[in-house]
């Protein structure tokens, strides 16, 4: 059996989104949502961006279970890891506490053309409006 890995996707990489198709391969499978327990400074410019900051708020995810040639062609499209970094965060979902891989910038500071917000708490999902905040007790 081939080894998979746990990836968290908040962008373009969402179902309905123009990224999605990265995900359509046999061998993905979809977790459910997801919500991180760590906290993150929310940007955009087109597309969306996270940054690790205990002053922001927590992101609405989907997790996959991707194959590790799934997980390369999700490395380029990301750029990493140049562009975007790429590690191991905890998320609450209907499954319980799941650690998945998630892409992000190490300082937001550092995003020159980026606009940034750092909501003080609450949970934030991207849509094509740019983040809004979601009610979902069940999962936080």
């Amino acid at each position: 059996m081939k080894r998979k890995r746990i990836v968290a996707v908040y962008g373009t990489l969402k179902t309905g989104y123009g990224n999605h198709y990265y995900l359509n391969d046999s061998e993905v499978r979809y977790l459910g949502e997801a919500v991180s327990e760590s906290r993150f400074a929310l940007g955009h410019y087109g597309f969306p961006a996270v940054s690790p900051d205990e002053r922001g708020g927590n992101i609405l995810v989907e997790l996959y279970a991707v194959p590790e040639r799934v997980l390369r062609n999700l490395d380029r499209l990301e750029g990493y890891p140049q562009f975007y970094d790429r590690k191991i965060f905890w998320f609450k979902s209907k499954l319980g506490r799941i650690p998945a891989m998630l892409y992000f910038f190490h300082d937001y500071r550092n995003a020159t053309g980026f606009t940034w917000e750092l909501p003080e708490r609450g949970i934030f999902s991207w849509t094509r409006n740019g983040w809004i905040p979601v009610n979902l007790p069940a999962l936080a």
